[in-house]
């Protein structure tokens, strides 16, 4: 076994859900597109004579250690482990599930444990619940953040949470991340109930055919090599129909229409791709660092806080 052990695992981009149909509360399913990006949840721990879990979240993260070693029973195993993490929860970045997907590979490591990816997936799938107001809930999960937190780069995980594909983004792509003004950032979890179960499943709905069609596209490796529909391009397509209208719908009426101007901000501005993460509140745009340095200058004179990051990745050769 190792004596300790340091494991960083990234915010993740969830760029459109294929069929909010697929998932509700405790239910998993849905899938869609993600992208790890640049900020960190850093997880320190060891093996210990009682389990002590001190620093960020370390109220749902005491539910995951215990659901984790019941799993794999391992209840005569104890840890100490220090959480730390440079980025806030609940806004749309994966927070909760990157916590989760940290401490599995923080203890199958220092158990040296040998597990698939796959396997841990699974794991994750069984024990995902989020935290609000020191409440520990049931929560919607579709696999994408797991799967980009794991392979360190844009995935498309399909409604089954099985893992469709990688795509590698070119190193020269930065990533801004853009969310209001403290004062609106919350939204709660009934209100998020009730726009996914509802508004998010009727769009679903009425944008199957397209959203299957795009979903074969991306399985189908021969049309895929000749490049006529980039991932990215699919991305940009799925923030205007189904779910992800929804969602952009919801934070636009909560945020006075500010998520309009910023679509427009993307879109004179030639933007590679820009959209809303989750159900947000952060609004993201992905391009070379020159544009995306122009669209933060811009944004200076809006109510937000802008921040530009990496998009993470291990090896990065290929474009999408």
């Amino acid at each position: 076994m190792k004596k300790e052990l340091t494991v960083k695992v990234p915010a993740r981009l969830h760029m459109g859900v294929w069929d909010m149909n697929k998932f509700g509360l405790g239910k998993r399913g849905g899938g869609g597109i993600g992208l790890p990006v640049g900020l960190y949840t850093t997880i320190t721990g060891k093996i210990s004579s009682q389990d002590v879990i001190e620093g960020e979240s370390n109220l749902i993260a005491t539910r995951f250690l215990e659901s984790i070693k019941d799993i794999l029973n391992i209840k005569d195993v104890y840890f100490e482990i220090q959480i730390e993490r440079d980025y806030e929860m609940h806004v749309g970045l994966g927070s909760t599930g990157s916590v989760l997907v940290g401490i599995i590979q923080l203890v199958t490591e220092l158990l040296e444990l040998d597990f698939s990816e796959e396997q841990l997936i699974e794991i994750v799938l069984d024990v995902m619940k989020e935290e609000h107001d020191d409440i520990i809930t049931e929560s919607f999960e579709t696999a994408v953040g797991p799967w980009a937190c794991l392979k360190r780069d844009m995935v498309v995980v399909d409604t089954e949470c099985k893992l469709v594909d990688v795509y590698k983004v070119d190193k020269s792509i930065k990533v801004l991340l853009v969310t209001p003004s403290k004062e609106g950032l919350a939204s709660s979890i009934e209100d998020e109930t009730v726009l996914l179960e509802g508004r998010g499943k009727e769009l679903d709905r009425s944008a199957y055919e397209l959203k299957r069609y795009l979903l074969s596209y991306l399985r189908n490796k021969d049309i895929n090599d000749r490049k006529e529909l980039s991932v990215l391009k699919i991305v940009d397509i799925l923030k205007y129909v189904g779910s992800k209208r929804a969602e952009i719908e919801y934070q636009e009426k909560l945020h006075k229409g500010l998520y309009s101007e910023l679509t427009k901000v993307g879109e004179n501005n030639n933007c590679l791709v820009s959209g809303m993460s989750s159900i947000g509140p952060t609004f993201y745009y992905l391009d070379k660092e020159e544009n995306v340095i122009k669209i933060r200058d811009e944004l200076k004179s809006y109510n937000v806080n802008v921040k530009m990051v990496d998009v993470d990745y291990y090896d990065n050769n290929a474009t999408v």
